[in-house]
Protein backbone atom coordinates (compact mmCIF):
# COMPACT_ATOMS: atom_id res chain seq x y z
CA UNK A 1 0.00 0.00 0.00
CA UNK A 2 1.33 3.32 -1.17
CA UNK A 3 0.23 6.24 0.22
CA UNK A 4 0.38 9.67 -2.22
CA UNK A 5 0.92 12.83 0.07
CA UNK A 6 0.41 15.45 -2.34
CA UNK A 7 1.25 15.78 -5.94
CA UNK A 8 3.46 12.69 -7.01
CA UNK A 9 4.40 13.33 -11.55
CA UNK A 10 5.23 10.36 -12.81
CA UNK A 11 7.29 10.62 -15.65
CA UNK A 12 8.62 6.68 -15.99
CA UNK A 13 6.77 3.24 -15.23
CA UNK A 14 4.09 3.24 -11.84
CA UNK A 15 3.57 -0.41 -11.68
CA UNK A 16 0.73 -1.99 -9.38
CA UNK A 17 1.36 -5.84 -9.29
CA UNK A 18 -0.33 -8.42 -7.26
CA UNK A 19 1.89 -11.33 -8.08
CA UNK A 20 0.46 -15.23 -7.46
CA UNK A 21 0.42 -15.72 -3.89
CA UNK A 22 0.34 -12.23 -2.98
CA UNK A 23 -2.04 -9.95 -1.78
CA UNK A 24 -3.54 -6.23 -3.14
CA UNK A 25 -1.57 -3.70 -4.67
CA UNK A 26 -2.94 -0.09 -3.46
CA UNK A 27 -2.10 3.79 -4.11
CA UNK A 28 -4.00 5.37 -1.35
CA UNK A 29 -4.57 9.09 -0.80
CA UNK A 30 -7.78 10.58 -1.88
CA UNK A 31 -7.23 14.07 -1.40
CA UNK A 32 -3.59 13.47 -3.57
CA UNK A 33 -2.94 13.26 -6.71
CA UNK A 34 -0.61 11.58 -9.29
CA UNK A 35 -0.05 13.68 -12.40
CA UNK A 36 1.24 10.47 -15.13
CA UNK A 37 2.79 12.25 -18.10
CA UNK A 38 4.64 7.80 -18.23
CA UNK A 39 3.05 4.56 -18.31
CA UNK A 40 0.80 3.20 -15.08
CA UNK A 41 0.13 -0.30 -15.07
CA UNK A 42 -1.82 -2.64 -13.02
CA UNK A 43 -1.63 -6.21 -13.32
CA UNK A 44 -2.90 -9.47 -11.00
CA UNK A 45 -1.99 -12.86 -11.19
CA UNK A 46 -4.12 -13.61 -8.49
CA UNK A 47 -7.80 -12.96 -7.79
CA UNK A 48 -7.23 -9.61 -5.60
CA UNK A 49 -7.77 -6.38 -7.28
CA UNK A 50 -5.39 -3.84 -7.39
CA UNK A 51 -7.00 -0.28 -6.04
CA UNK A 52 -6.67 2.99 -7.53
CA UNK A 53 -7.48 5.24 -4.36
CA UNK A 54 -5.79 8.74 -5.41
CA UNK A 55 -6.91 11.21 -7.95
CA UNK A 56 -5.61 10.10 -11.47
CA UNK A 57 -4.29 12.47 -14.26
CA UNK A 58 -3.50 10.95 -17.42
CA UNK A 59 -1.72 13.24 -19.39
CA UNK A 60 -1.63 13.86 -23.15
CA UNK A 61 1.55 11.90 -23.13
CA UNK A 62 0.48 9.13 -20.69
CA UNK A 63 -0.47 5.74 -20.45
CA UNK A 64 -2.67 3.46 -18.41
CA UNK A 65 -2.27 -0.05 -19.02
CA UNK A 66 -4.64 -2.50 -17.30
CA UNK A 67 -2.87 -5.49 -18.17
CA UNK A 68 -4.49 -8.52 -16.26
CA UNK A 69 -7.29 -9.02 -13.27
CA UNK A 70 -8.85 -5.67 -12.28
CA UNK A 71 -8.15 -2.19 -11.39
CA UNK A 72 -10.79 -0.62 -9.10
CA UNK A 73 -11.33 3.14 -8.00
CA UNK A 74 -13.04 2.16 -4.95
CA UNK A 75 -12.72 5.87 -3.33
CA UNK A 76 -14.61 9.30 -3.87
CA UNK A 77 -11.55 10.06 -6.17
CA UNK A 78 -11.35 11.36 -9.86
CA UNK A 79 -9.56 10.05 -12.68
CA UNK A 80 -9.46 12.08 -15.81
CA UNK A 81 -8.02 10.07 -18.58
CA UNK A 82 -6.66 12.95 -21.56
CA UNK A 83 -4.05 10.12 -22.94
CA UNK A 84 -4.66 6.75 -23.56
CA UNK A 85 -6.23 4.42 -21.39
CA UNK A 86 -6.35 0.64 -22.36
CA UNK A 87 -7.74 -1.89 -20.66
CA UNK A 88 -6.65 -5.81 -21.90
CA UNK A 89 -8.39 -8.67 -22.96
CA UNK A 90 -9.87 -10.74 -19.66
CA UNK A 91 -8.93 -7.15 -18.01
CA UNK A 92 -11.70 -4.90 -15.68
CA UNK A 93 -11.50 -1.41 -14.48
CA UNK A 94 -14.30 -0.15 -12.21
CA UNK A 95 -15.66 3.07 -10.33
CA UNK A 96 -17.59 1.56 -7.67
CA UNK A 97 -17.78 4.66 -4.73
CA UNK A 98 -20.70 6.81 -4.52
CA UNK A 99 -18.98 9.92 -5.78
CA UNK A 100 -15.87 8.11 -8.08
CA UNK A 101 -15.82 9.94 -11.33
CA UNK A 102 -14.38 9.13 -14.70
CA UNK A 103 -13.59 12.33 -16.75
CA UNK A 104 -12.62 10.41 -20.55
CA UNK A 105 -11.45 13.11 -22.73
CA UNK A 106 -8.78 10.82 -24.97
CA UNK A 107 -8.93 7.49 -26.31
CA UNK A 108 -9.92 4.19 -24.92
CA UNK A 109 -9.35 0.68 -25.61
CA UNK A 110 -12.04 -1.06 -24.00
CA UNK A 111 -10.74 -5.09 -25.00
CA UNK A 112 -11.59 -6.29 -21.41
CA UNK A 113 -14.41 -4.49 -19.23
CA UNK A 114 -15.08 -1.30 -17.82
CA UNK A 115 -17.95 -0.82 -15.65
CA UNK A 116 -18.99 1.83 -12.86
CA UNK A 117 -21.74 1.54 -10.27
CA UNK A 118 -23.00 2.75 -6.76
CA UNK A 119 -23.91 5.86 -8.27
CA UNK A 120 -20.40 6.64 -10.02
CA UNK A 121 -20.19 8.80 -12.84
CA UNK A 122 -18.66 9.34 -16.40
CA UNK A 123 -18.64 12.04 -18.55
CA UNK A 124 -17.37 11.30 -22.13
CA UNK A 125 -15.67 14.73 -23.20
CA UNK A 126 -13.60 12.43 -25.62
CA UNK A 127 -13.27 14.56 -28.84
CA UNK A 128 -12.24 12.89 -31.75
CA UNK A 129 -9.84 10.27 -29.66
CA UNK A 130 -10.37 7.12 -30.81
CA UNK A 131 -12.30 5.06 -28.88
CA UNK A 132 -12.71 1.41 -29.74
CA UNK A 133 -13.33 -2.35 -27.97
CA UNK A 134 -16.24 -2.83 -25.89
CA UNK A 135 -18.99 -0.60 -24.02
CA UNK A 136 -18.95 1.08 -21.09
CA UNK A 137 -21.07 -0.76 -18.85
CA UNK A 138 -22.69 1.76 -16.33
CA UNK A 139 -24.74 0.29 -13.31
CA UNK A 140 -26.79 0.66 -9.82
CA UNK A 141 -27.83 4.73 -10.65
CA UNK A 142 -24.62 5.84 -12.39
CA UNK A 143 -24.52 8.19 -14.59
CA UNK A 144 -23.42 8.99 -18.35
CA UNK A 145 -22.93 12.81 -18.48
CA UNK A 146 -22.31 12.80 -22.57
CA UNK A 147 -20.38 15.79 -24.03
CA UNK A 148 -18.65 14.44 -27.20
CA UNK A 149 -16.72 11.50 -28.56
CA UNK A 150 -17.45 8.31 -29.90
CA UNK A 151 -17.67 5.08 -28.33
CA UNK A 152 -20.62 3.21 -27.17
CA UNK A 153 -21.98 2.65 -23.52
CA UNK A 154 -24.56 0.14 -22.25
CA UNK A 155 -26.78 1.73 -19.25
CA UNK A 156 -28.38 -0.92 -17.06
CA UNK A 157 -30.70 -1.25 -13.68
CA UNK A 158 -31.57 2.93 -13.02
CA UNK A 159 -28.56 4.86 -14.56
CA UNK A 160 -28.60 8.50 -15.09
CA UNK A 161 -28.09 9.73 -18.56
CA UNK A 162 -27.22 13.76 -19.31
CA UNK A 163 -26.46 15.90 -21.84
CA UNK A 164 -25.79 15.76 -25.84
CA UNK A 165 -25.23 11.99 -27.32
CA UNK A 166 -22.89 12.87 -30.00
CA UNK A 167 -22.41 11.50 -33.92
CA UNK A 168 -20.85 7.80 -34.16
CA UNK A 169 -21.42 7.25 -30.44
CA UNK A 170 -24.23 4.27 -29.48
CA UNK A 171 -26.10 4.10 -25.89
CA UNK A 172 -27.95 1.72 -25.35
CA UNK A 173 -30.52 0.85 -22.28
CA UNK A 174 -29.67 -2.87 -22.23
CA UNK A 175 -31.96 -4.99 -19.66
CA UNK A 176 -29.11 -7.89 -20.20
CA UNK A 177 -29.66 -11.11 -17.90
CA UNK A 178 -30.77 -10.69 -14.47
CA UNK A 179 -31.18 -6.82 -15.19
CA UNK A 180 -33.55 -4.12 -16.04
CA UNK A 181 -32.72 -0.98 -18.17
CA UNK A 182 -34.78 2.06 -16.23
CA UNK A 183 -32.99 4.68 -17.92
CA UNK A 184 -33.18 7.91 -16.10
CA UNK A 185 -33.11 11.52 -18.03
CA UNK A 186 -31.16 13.93 -16.28
CA UNK A 187 -32.28 17.54 -17.85
CA UNK A 188 -32.25 17.88 -21.62
CA UNK A 189 -30.82 15.13 -23.48
CA UNK A 190 -29.93 15.94 -27.52
CA UNK A 191 -29.41 12.19 -29.49
CA UNK A 192 -27.17 13.18 -32.43
CA UNK A 193 -25.88 9.67 -32.80
CA UNK A 194 -27.66 6.09 -31.55
CA UNK A 195 -29.92 5.71 -28.80
CA UNK A 196 -31.41 1.58 -28.60
CA UNK A 197 -33.47 -0.02 -26.21
CA UNK A 198 -32.76 -3.37 -25.67
CA UNK A 199 -34.23 -6.31 -24.15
Amino acid sequence: EVKISGTVTNEGTLALDSPAGGGESLLGGPSSQIDNDGVLTAQSETSNANFLETNLTNAPGGTVEVKSGELRQDENTTTINEGSFEVATGATFAATANKALFLNKGSLANLGSVFLTNNASWTQEAGSSTETGKPVSIFNAGTLTDVSGGGSFDLLDTAVLSGTIPTGQTVTADASPSHNAEVKISGTVTNEGTLALDS
